[in-house]
């Protein structure tokens, strides 16, 4: 299966996009960016003959503690990645093998035809359900800016293309979308790669608080009984 999808790793397009994952990430940061695990670019896994998922804890931008499994230079994790491994017989966690993961994520999530047309913008709006790092993601994670993923895209694309012929983020449109609805059985299944497995909060909280009207008959029916015994009293 992953012979499907090798006609794309020479592709000039997606090696762009794949490098800017790797910078939105983080993992850029790291000496071998496919070797970062455990939320820190600093952390190396020694052996990518298999992957070798470890998790850690964060604090949301939201305040929540979570943890994750992401590893590797697209923060794959656990989990998608056995999928992925399974589906597109990925027997190692090599460079190459992630480098087919992410396309095949970028495929599923419908941003991969995109990518090879230039329209990055409609690209990334795409893969933000994937990578929650990616301008307009969902969950309650840092993203980059729209400028951000442009300037990334430019660098990786190199100086002898013609920019104006490709469609780039926007700087202005950098709105969150609605995130994608969990079921109490499963994560989040339209993103697999993202750092958390998030759990969404409305942004205004109801309340389960019943009000009563305070009827007025009481108050209502004494008054009549004291309008009683003043006309009693009058008449003798």
């Amino acid at each position: 299966m992953s012979k499907q999808l090798e006609q794309y790793l020479d592709n000039k397009n997606v090696q762009a996009f794949l490098a800017l994952i790797r910078d939105t990430e983080g993992t850029s940061k790291g000496v071998d960016p496919y070797r970062v695990y455990g939320g820190s670019a600093k952390n190396q896994i020694k052996d990518l003959s298999k992957p070798d998922f470890k998790r850690w804890g964060f604090t949301q931008t939201d305040g929540k503690k979570n943890t994750s499994s992401a590893s590797g230079a697209y923060q794959f994790l656990e989990r998608t990645w056995n999928g992925l491994a399974k589906q597109h017989g990925l027997t190692d966690f090599s460079p190459r093998s992630q480098d087919l993961g992410a396309i095949a994520l970028l495929k599923q999530s419908g941003a991969l035809d995109a990518i090879l047309k230039g329209d990055f913008d409609t690209a990334v709006k795409k893969a933000n359900r994937t990578w929650a790092s990616l301008p307009g993601s969902p969950y309650a994670q840092h993203t980059r800016s729209n400028e951000y993923v442009a300037n990334s895209l430019a660098k990786h694309l190199g100086e002898d293309v013609d920019l104006a012929k490709y469609n780039m983020p926007k700087d202005n449109e950098n709105v969150k979308s609605t995130a994608p609805v969990q079921t109490a059985s499963t994560t989040v299944s339209t993103s697999p790669v993202t750092p958390v497995q998030t759990q969404t909060t409305s942004s205004s909280p109801v309340t389960n608080v019943t009000t009563q009207k305070v009827s007025s008959k009481p108050k209502n029916k004494i008054l009549f009984i004291v309008q009683k015994i003043l006309d009693l009293f009058l008449k003798r």
